[in-house]
């Protein structure tokens, strides 16, 4: 392939502003005040998670769902999407339809799904975004048991469901997906993840260890399924390239999926976590094939050879070399997986950097590294929610409940618990997606979680936690889209390096803010595009600055 020389791109700075509503914090709250505070009642963000259980048991229901923020109207916040399932053994009507609520820029959310056009009715597990067919503006992506759903945004928030030809839908069991350029052609392709092949008809009955009847592990099918990988037409138009593409060659339960470049010969790369199968390191080879290669390079299982369930994937530099790092969350009774990258091959470091024995104890979904209190260091946060009914649960409405996890980098390569996080006045939900973004406009990142047959939470960003305002980085395309894939790398002025990579789809079945949030003052970034190209930005840029960065041609400027 033939490259051009970069153009340089524009590029505008901005100090942190938002309007900021929290109500007051409670006195209990005055002693020692959380980082965050719940406030999903008071914002509007009315939702309840349905997996249609029933008292059969039927593998769909066990895992859950995840949520995701989007600027689906272009008005620059973040708009939510909640998906959900139904009773198998009934037609879906409309209480099982996934749920769009609309951001007035503030934080207060209106529920507007009857006007927005996603009106599927499919058992919904995942959702991602992205400009697939480069209009502008944030089209979406819903994984289903039976067929995915391509909706197609007009810019305003009203959606429009692809045909099935032109998604590629296929009649399986998929549960996230990501966007990626694994071709460098300036569109966005899709991996699909592929959980097995199920159905109503085959459903086992399976034991906790009180005795009762309770969710099987997909070992007891055998039937795990190969992902799927659709190539863009550059319209929105996908084509199944699976089988050409390596990627068929290959089956697992895949639970999630993330994508970057983790051998940095620049191209990206997909890394799966599968459930009780292997892992999957999909190399791109750089001819629109691939090679999976994680076994060779060594993050297919853990230390001991054997594999676990896995559900979550998120990357992080976390030894500010340069290159990538995975996490990997799993089922109580086995340690997370956490890669330290050695220059493309992998050692599991989960033990020796602190996470391995408080995982254990709880069954974690999706996890996100992200800066939350803007110290330079990005904590680990991981959500749980049991698959199987403990002995004792402390709620028996709840009998999947746990609390999340969330670790603080105490050195360089050393976790350790983080306290003091979330209002332990709010109770615990089993926890399975999780999204992040700026949701009411104050700088500071807010998380969003969707609970197993639970509420929606929304955990805003205490103003009494007095954390400092975060320096965020905003990376857009040509067309003011988020530019997916592309990776950053930072210079600060204390001498320190990191490498950052923009994506919205890590964690579990869930879509977030693509905006890189870090703390520091700032001296350069290189942007290493997702077509190959490379720009180069010099600062120097304050400590909790906005920094806006677009791929567009001609000389770049701050304002």
């Amino acid at each position: 392939m033939k490259h051009l020389a970069p153009p340089l791109a524009a590029l505008m700075v901005m100090q942190g502003c938002g309007n900021n509503e929290i109500s007051p914090a409670t006195p209990s709250e005055a002693k020692t005040p959380p980082m965050f505070v719940e406030r999903a009642a008071e914002s509007g963000l009315n939702f309840r998670h349905h997996s249609g259980a029933s008292g059969n048991y039927y593998l769909p229901e066990s895992l859950g769902a995840g949520c995701g923020l989007f600027d689906a109207d272009g008005d620059g916040d973040l708009d939510a999407v909640f998906v959900r399932g139904h009773n198998l053994e009934d037609s879906a009507d409309t209480g099982s339809q996934n749920v769009f609520f609309r951001n007035d820029g503030k934080g207060h959310f209106t529920d507007e799904t009857d006007n927005s056009g996603l009106n599927d009715l499919g058992y919904s597990h995942g959702v991602t975004c992205g400009d697939v067919d480069a209009d502008g503006d944030i089209d979406l992506y819903i994984t289903n048991f039976g067929d995915d759903c391509l909706y197609y945004n007009d810019g305003t928030g009203q959606f429009t469901k692809a045909s099935n030809t032109a998604s590629a839908a296929a009649n399986d069991f998929s549960v996230s997906s990501c966007f990626l350029d694994y071709d460098r052609d300036g569109d966005l392709d899709l991996f699909v993840t592929r959980y097995l092949d199920w159905s109503v008809d085959i459903a086992g009955g399976c034991f906790n260890l009180r005795g009762g009847r309770d969710y099987c592990n997909p070992l007891r099918y055998g039937r795990p399924l190969p992902d799927r990988l659709l190539r863009n037409d550059g319209q929105g138009h996908f084509t199944d390239v699976s089988v050409s593409s390596g990627i068929s060659g290959v089956k697992g339960n895949g639970l999630a999926v993330a994508s970057t470049d983790l051998n940095g010969d620049g191209w990206p790369d997909v890394y799966v976590a599968n459930d009780k199968s292997p892992n999957a390191l999909w190399i791109n080879n750089q001819d629109g094939t691939f090679t999976e290669s994680a076994g060779q390079m060594g993050c297919a299982t853990g230390l001991d050879g054997t594999t676990r369930a896995g559900m979550s994937v998120a990357f992080c530099d976390l030894d500010q070399d340069g290159d990538f790092e995975i996490h990997v969350s799993n089922i109580e009774g086995e340690a997370d997986g956490l890669f330290e990258n050695q220059n493309g091959r992998f050692l599991d470091r989960a033990s020796g950097w602190g996470i391995a024995g408080t995982s254990r104890r709880h069954t974690r979904w999706a996890s996100r590294f992200l800066d939350i209190n803007a110290d330079g260091k990005e904590e680990l946060i991981v959500a749980c929610g049991k698959v199987l009914r403990g002995m004792n649960p402390s709620r028996e409405e709840a009998p999947y409940a746990e609390s999340n996890l969330v670790y603080e980098q105490v050195a360089v390569g050393r976790f350790s618990a983080m306290k003091n996080v979330f209002d332990p006045a709010v109770p615990v939900e089993a926890t399975h997606g999780v999204a992040h973004g700026d949701i009411n406009g104050d700088g500071r990142f807010d998380l969003v979680m969707v609970s197993r047959d639970g509420p929606a939470q929304l955990w805003l960003n205490n103003p009494q936690s007095d954390t400092e305002l975060a320096t965020r980085i905003d990376v857009r395309t040509a067309m003011n889209t988020p530019a997916l894939g592309a990776r950053l790398k930072v210079a600060y002025a204390n001498g320190r390096s990191q490498q950052y990579n923009v994506d919205v789809s890590v964690g579990y079945a869930s879509t977030s803010s693509h905006v890189v949030q870090t703390s520091g003052k700032v001296d350069r970034i290189e942007v290493s595009w997702s077509d190959g190209r490379t720009t180069q930005h010099l600062g120097p840029w304050d400590s909790g600055t906005l920094i806006k960065i677009n791929q567009t041609a001609g000389q770049g400027s701050n304002d």
